[in-house]
């Protein structure tokens, strides 16, 4: 074999292994690529994974204002108190439409049950009925029995003022069992209610510190309730009773409780 076919020989056999070569380096490369993607899914999937339980972890207790009768019997306001209120009383009427506190309170409470539950978190409700008539003490204690991360209580205002118009939220004092867990009653209070001003667009009244309501004063978990409006003013009292308007009220609550725990976690 001569001199020059050797040469092309030579020639020939580095630009197969040129080949082999950049071939096993590509495919080296390409699962790197692969493995770096995959890794980088399975995180994102766990991260909302993660998320979705620790949603599911958190307990929120729903409780719907009055109901349909009241309840002439009295409970103490506070453990060792002497201080006696009904059990529960039927709660205001709209002006315009005469419709009962009672009955909104439950429509919000069952429209912000479905945001919540949609979205992962585990959701009890003190009543799902207007007939089912429970005392303050009763409401407190599923609260307390379940070790609600937070107990969010349903209410509209009232007042001889007409004009009077707003929400506001009602947080515990240092009162009863609520001594261990008004601050951060207060806080959660504070969060929900801002969300509430700035997706509904009603005027903010404040949070307001209350120590003689029940369902309070025995509740061992953190507590708020809101006044969603007043249904003495004729206007508030025709939007409380528009769907679209609750879903909305119902809506900002589940933003708040979002904020919440989102901050915590």
């Amino acid at each position: 074999m001569n001199k020059r076919y050797k040469i092309i020989i030579l020639f020939i056999l580095l630009i197969l292994f040129l080949r082999i070569g950049y071939v096993i380096l590509f495919k080296n490369q390409l699962n790197l690529v692969n493995a770096y993607t995959l890794s980088s899914l399975t995180t994102i999937k766990s991260n909302n994974i993660n998320f979705k339980n620790t949603n599911k972890n958190k307990v929120i207790v729903i409780d719907p204002g009055h109901a349909c009768k009241t309840l002439l019997e009295k409970e103490p306001i506070a453990p060792n108190s002497k201080v006696m209120k009904p059990k529960n009383v039927i709660g205001a009427v709209g002006i315009v439409t005469k419709t009962p506190e009672y009955v909104i309170n439950l429509k919000v409470a069952l429209k912000l049950k479905k945001y919540l539950t949609d979205a992962g978190y585990k959701v009890i409700m003190t009543r799902t009925t207007n007939s089912k008539v429970i005392s303050n003490i009763e409401r407190a204690e599923i609260g307390n029995k379940n070790n609600a991360d937070l107990v969010i209580r349903i209410h509209a205002d009232s007042s001889n003022d007409k004009s009077m118009k707003g929400a506001s939220m009602l947080v515990p004092g240092d009162v009863g069992y609520a001594k261990k867990i008004s601050t951060i009653s207060r806080k959660y209070g504070e969060i929900l209610l801002n969300r509430v001003i700035k997706e509904v667009g009603m005027e903010n009244r404040g949070v307001i510190t209350r120590e003689d309501l029940t369902g309070f004063n025995w509740s061992k978990v953190p507590v708020v309730l809101i006044e969603m409006g007043y249904l003495s003013n004729p206007s508030e009292d025709r939007l409380l009773s528009s769907e679209k308007y609750q879903d909305k009220i119902a809506r900002a609550l589940f933003k708040g409780v979002e904020e919440i725990f989102k901050n915590k976690n």
